[in-house]
């Protein structure tokens, strides 16, 4: 059944004595009234001119005519929906469907599901320790959420929605991404930074040193690490995920800091007070992904 005519399509009318046609002048047929069971069960039928669109329901997402149970994380999908292929795939994250960057592939950090959280650009402000955006669950720029490895900033929602087993932290210096993985259990990364208590890891100094290579630089005593860290006089000396270090054997005046909302100007990457000939300070845009 269509709207074509003989008169809109003569090359492609045939004529059959026994058949017969009838022009409709009156309008647009509804689909969705039509045929109440056009669309699936777990969408809303929506009739446009000369055609209908399927629109899936609140924690389904489908092809536009059937609908499954939206995942919740990339890993989700990875497992039960057997999804291989790294891509943009939506999630349902709290009420809402969320297109997310799915890495399924191992990048660095092993294979799987991985879920992208942050992307935080060193030479920016913007996720600085003393931002908002690590106690809240606001979102910021959607869309850096659906490219991948790139230099958009972005917070997304699995912040504070998702669960995971492990955490891989990346960061881009030049043209050179390396990661690192943390074996960590939480309901979210929300729950482990929100409220500002320190929580120790054991990941030691060299890994951490390893996301940047042998520009990185880490005075030899303290390496406090973890989440939250913070120095207790030298307050700039601070990250809410990475690690401190100092010449003297405390934690009281550290002079070197390396990781992700970090204090001073330098808000992701490597900054030492006294490398030897001088500062280092090396802004890198840093990766957060959770499985």
């Amino acid at each position: 059944m269509n709207k074509e005519t003989k008169e809109t399509k003569p090359n492609d009318f045939i004529t059959d004595e026994q058949s017969y046609y009838i022009q409709r002048t009156g309008g647009d047929v509804d689909e969705c009234t039509t045929f109440p069971n056009i669309c699936d069960a777990n969408a809303d039928c929506q009739n446009t001119d000369g055609s209908y669109i399927c629109n899936c329901k609140a924690g389904y997402t489908g092809d536009g005519k059937t609908c499954s149970k939206a995942a919740s994380s990339c890993n989700e999908l990875f497992q039960k929906q057997r999804r291989s292929k790294s891509q943009v795939y939506t999630l349902m994250l709290g009420s809402r469907n969320i297109e997310v960057y799915c890495f399924m592939r191992d990048f660095g950090c092993g294979s799987g599901g991985w879920t992208l959280v942050m992307k935080t650009d060193g030479r920016k402000n913007t996720f600085h320790y003393s931002s908002s955006f690590w106690s809240d669950r606001k979102v910021y720029n959607l869309a850096g959420g659906k490219t991948g490895f790139d230099k958009q900033e972005t917070k997304l929602p699995p912040y504070w929605e998702t669960q995971f087993s492990k955490i891989c932290l990346g960061m881009s210096n030049g043209n050179t991404t390396r990661f690192v993985l943390i074996r960590q259990s939480a309901n979210s990364l929300y729950a482990l930074i929100a409220d500002g208590r320190y929580r120790p890891v054991s990941l030691g100094r060299n890994e951490w040193k390893s996301l940047i290579g042998p520009q990185a630089s880490l005075q030899k005593n303290c390496n406090k690490e973890g989440f939250n860290v913070v120095s207790e006089y030298r307050h700039s000396f601070k990250a809410r995920i990475g690690i401190i270090a100092n010449n003297e054997n405390n934690c009281l005046t550290c002079d070197s800091r390396f990781g992700y909302g970090t204090g001073g100007s330098n808000t992701c990457g490597n900054y030492d007070k006294y490398f030897p000939g001088g500062a280092k300070d090396i802004k890198v845009m840093g990766y957060i992904l959770v499985q």
